[in-house]
């Protein structure tokens, strides 16, 4: 952490979850050399990586298969029981310094179910937005997991600048590579064993 949060409390709105220092520093470590391995999809502004299966129809696209490390961290985040059961699929995006994601709600396919994010490599602020219009900026650090449902999942967008560095208790902080692991679960649906590596 840059600076204690019993000195900066974190006041989260319903429906949002943060976990700083989720991961060792030896576990983001061996995430971001399994992640490494095979390749990317260039068909976004930003690279990305779709295990399990893609999240979007994307012609001549093959999901790859789980790596031991992001099974390892649903089954983590399964058994500590922040998602109801352990995810089949994983997306990775990689966001250079400059590079954000405008402001979104995920696919309502899914609605009523938990999303989580994981940040590997760098931080960055994330905004949420309510239908109201209030807003709310999270600065998710590297190794931390950021867990929303309800309205924060299903009404509210998220979305982060493209910019080169955030403002962290009045402190600039430049931006790195970042990786971010993204999970989803949908309501009420069994637990099922995660996809198993080569």
């Amino acid at each position: 952490m840059l600076l204690s949060d019993e000195l900066f409390p974190i006041v989260l709105p319903r429906g949002l979850t943060y976990l700083p220092e989720y991961l060792s520093g030896k576990e983001e470590q061996r995430l971001l050399e399994a992640i490494e391995e095979g390749p990317w999809d260039l068909t976004y502004a930003r690279r990305r990586k779709h295990y399990g299966k893609a999240y979007q129809e994307t012609p001549n696209l093959r999901p790859l298969l789980m790596p031991a490390a992001i099974i390892r961290l649903a089954t983590r985040i399964h058994s500590e029981g922040l998602l109801p059961y352990v995810p089949q699929k994983a997306l990775i995006n990689e966001y250079l310094p400059g590079q954000g994601i405008a402001d979104h709600v995920d696919r309502a396919d899914c609605r009523g179910g938990k999303v989580i994010s994981v940040s590997l490599g760098s931080g960055a602020e994330m905004r949420f937005i309510e239908p109201t219009g209030r807003r709310h900026h999270i600065y998710l650090e590297p190794r931390s997991l950021l867990l929303f449902e309800g309205a924060a999942r299903d009404s509210w967008t998220h979305g982060i600048a493209g910019r080169h560095s955030d403002q962290r208790h009045g402190i600039t902080v430049a931006r790195k590579r970042r990786l971010s692991v993204t999970l989803r679960c949908g309501p009420n649906k069994p637990l099922a064993p995660a996809a198993q590596s080569q």
